[in-house]
């Protein structure tokens, strides 16, 4: 690996991470101030919705920004990270309580969810960014991971086809967020670098091998 190019191994999880937390942080922070200006000298703030009234206390303003924040934001985080949803899978059924998915309490899934699944996908935009290193010649992959990679793009290339391809004469489909297909869709694009990559070099290999096969023959003339 060249160490004066930019490693997308690494610097792809910081990034996601990061985008995936300010993603949060932006409107919690929008709703935490205006928490603050709408009290009145420390008061607890009444929200009116059409009918409904809730009732927030001060001394929860930055908690309820920061959890309301979560659930309005999920689905984004999910599609950005939702090759995060294999390892939360993977934990559910370490705790046994798979198919349903565990989350702490006072918190409800998506807002755990959104929590969760920029740590989540961490290995796999690690291992995302080392796909796109490959193919920019940045670093050298063993068969083996490329061959991994090349699987889950086929395999996710599989799930974003059937999902927008769907009969529509299924007996009562689930529902599939749009913005889980913009995800599964993203993550195709991004592990079709190990193909392209394996593809690569196989040409480059086979244009080196011709390339000796005719220095040899030049020689032995």
């Amino acid at each position: 690996m060249n160490p004066q190019r930019i490693s997308f191994a690494r610097t792809l999880p910081i990034c996601a991470l990061l985008l995936s937390y300010v993603i949060i942080a932006v409107p919690a922070t929008m709703a935490y101030v205006n928490l603050k200006l709408a009290s009145s000298h420390g008061s607890d703030v009444i929200l009116r919705y059409h009918k409904l009234q809730v009732r927030v206390s001060h001394e929860r303003f930055l908690r309820d920004s920061i959890l309301s924040s979560a659930e309005v934001t999920s689905h984004a985080i999910q599609a950005i990270n939702i090759s995060g949803f294999i390892t939360e899978v993977g934990v559910d059924r370490c705790i046994k309580t798979w198919p349903k998915a565990w989350s702490p309490s006072g918190l409800d899934l998506m807002q755990w969810w959104a929590f969760s699944f920029p740590i989540a996908c961490l290995p796999f935009w690690w291992f995302a960014g080392m796909g796109i290193d490959s193919l920019l010649g940045n670093r050298r992959l063993h068969w083996l991971l490329l061959l991994l990679g090349t699987t889950l793009f086929m395999c996710l290339a599989v799930i974003e086809i059937s999902l927008l391809f769907r009969s529509p004469y299924a007996v009562k489909p689930d529902p599939v967020p749009v913005s889980w297909l913009c995800g599964i869709g993203m993550w195709s694009v991004l592990l079709g670098a190990f193909p392209v990559a394996w593809i690569r070099r196989g040409i480059a290999l086979q244009r080196t091998r011709e390339s000796l096969e005719a220095r040899l023959f030049a020689e032995s003339q």
